[in-house]
């Protein structure tokens, strides 16, 4: 039984690592109109222009959810436009969003196995088209958190512009 296992992993890696999810299709760029196709109704009050839309894995998961269980996401939109995508993993010991990150986003991150076995935080970021990945996993004790943010680097500071005005104090 472990020979098959260890030749399934060798050979089918991305069988055994696919998520039944839309995950590819949040990515910047995308509209509320698109994201309709997933079930992802974005929707509701904006505030200077920004709108923040909370779903979870078992919004566009449509199988085995015991792979992605732990995940909450945030879109970030301008008007009409995604313009930014926060992912959280909170579930210990589960590296789920650095599978994310390079087995639907195709990032190709190298783990730095020296933080790996210290346990020490890893970050990494790319840029790729017009878009930023930032990965950050921090690390205490045996528990762990794990980020992954995806932003449209052309309208990133519409949305900061947005954030420091909605924490200005309102007269």
């Amino acid at each position: 039984m472990k020979k098959l296992l260890i030749i399934l992993v060798l050979f089918f890696p991305k069988v055994l690592m696919a998520y039944e999810c839309g995950f590819d299709q949040l990515v910047p760029g995308k509209t509320k109109k698109q994201l309709e196709e997933l079930n992802i109704y974005a929707y509701g009050p904006e505030e200077n222009g920004i709108f923040i839309y909370n779903i979870n894995s078992f919004d566009i998961c449509k199988e085995d959810l015991s792979k992605v269980h732990g995940l909450t996401i945030n879109l970030f939109f301008k008007k009409n436009d995604l313009i930014k995508v926060n992912y959280e993993n909170n579930i210990p010991n589960n590296s789920i969003l650095f599978d994310i990150a390079n087995n639907v986003y195709k990032l190709n991150f190298k783990r730095d196995q020296t933080k790996v076995l210290k346990k020490q935080p890893e970050s990494y970021s790319l840029d790729k088209g017009q878009n930023s990945y930032f990965y950050l996993n921090v690390k205490a004790n045996d528990n762990q958190r794990e980020f992954l943010e995806i932003i449209d680097d052309t309208k990133i500071d519409e949305l900061e512009k947005a954030i420091l005005k909605s924490e200005e104090p309102k007269q």
